[in-house]
């Protein structure tokens, strides 16, 4: 847990670190498909693997990741799909939640050939090398967003069928946030906690070969939303409130540095790390500013969300003329 140092530094882990203490609504879903996202899927028992390619889920995955990364999963979309699976097993009328589970289960023992596991913790990977501008990314890389999102997935199935080991299997992809790097002591191994020097916590989306974080605001944001999620379902423990506490500093870094990302009467960046390049979904970063004013009731997010947003209007404007 943080003890109390200054104001707003507490020592984590043996780091110090910047967190303020915000009020958390925890009555909030992320899911802006909370139903499950637009689909006529229906379950079919026959037939649900082949060939290493996921089959009979409601969503594909993207084209690039069969075609040029070779790699038949990827988070986001194990997400989407969960997502709509549980939906749709609370409505059908016709197959039992077992049959729904015995799906599941089936898809979650594929989710995990996609991972590693470093003693207690438990990394999706990325199995193919990803060029980012200015760095590399090997295969086997890791990254925040990944395990949220496998977090997220997880956490619905859980709340259609509590069970130990699946609470297990979330801490396990969980406990990763929890192992803390920074510039001064890079640990060899898998990491995308990390800690600037200023004392701010990131989640980072593309922790480079070189220790580098990119700093990427979108995967900061989601990976936050994966342990508000795993809050929600937790009761009151000592274990509860380390991601507390580690989620109030992820949230400090945005109250302090979400402007980084601004540029003025331009599109917001996408990255700290790839400076220049523009964000390709800036519309996201205003509701995920407006998301976590919504968590906090802070209003430096809208605040945020207003700038963002009078910087992309204009740019759109200006070029439309």
């Amino acid at each position: 847990m943080f003890i109390k140092n200054d104001i707003n530094f507490y020592e984590f882990q043996g780091h110090i670190i910047n967190r303020e203490i915000f009020q958390i609504n925890y009555n909030i879903a992320f899911d802006k498909f909370n139903n499950g996202y637009e689909t006529d899927w229906v379950l079919c028992k026959k037939k649900i693997w082949d060939e290493g390619v996921v089959n009979n889920v409601p969503f594909d995955l993207h084209p690039q990741y069969i075609n040029e990364y070779k790699q038949y999963f990827e988070p986001s979309n194990f997400y989407r799909n969960i997502v709509t699976i549980c939906a749709v097993a609370k409505k059908d009328t016709v197959n039992s939640k077992k049959d729904y589970l015995d799906f599941l289960n089936k898809y979650i023992e594929y989710a995990l050939k996609y991972s590693i596991t470093k003693g207690k913790s438990r990394f999706v990977t990325y199995d193919f090398d990803l060029k980012r501008q200015g760095y590399m990314l090997t295969k086997r890389w890791v990254s925040a967003i990944g395990n949220g999102f496998v977090i997220r997935a997880l956490i619905r199935v859980y709340l259609l069928k509590k069970n130990k080991e699946l609470l297990d299997l979330i801490r396990e992809y969980i406990r990763p946030f929890l192992s803390i790097q920074n510039s001064k002591k890079i640990v060899n191994g898998k990491w995308f906690t990390w800690i600037d020097d200023e004392g701010f916590i990131w989640f980072d989306e593309y922790p480079g070969d070189d220790g580098i974080p990119s700093l990427v605001l979108n995967g900061h944001i989601h990976a936050m939303h994966a342990i508000h999620c795993f809050l929600q379902i937790l009761p009151e423990c000592e274990e509860r409130q380390y991601y507390l506490d580690l989620y109030q500093a992820a949230m400090t870094t945005m109250k302090f540095n979400s402007l980084k990302f601004r540029r003025y009467n331009k599109i917001n960046r996408y990255s700290l790390r790839e400076f220049n390049k523009s964000d390709y979904l800036p519309d996201r970063t205003v509701r995920q500013q407006k998301e976590l004013y919504r968590v906090t009731n802070d209003s430096i997010f809208m605040k945020h969300a207003k700038s963002f947003e009078n910087d992309i209007n204009y740019f759109q404007n200006l070029n439309l003329k």
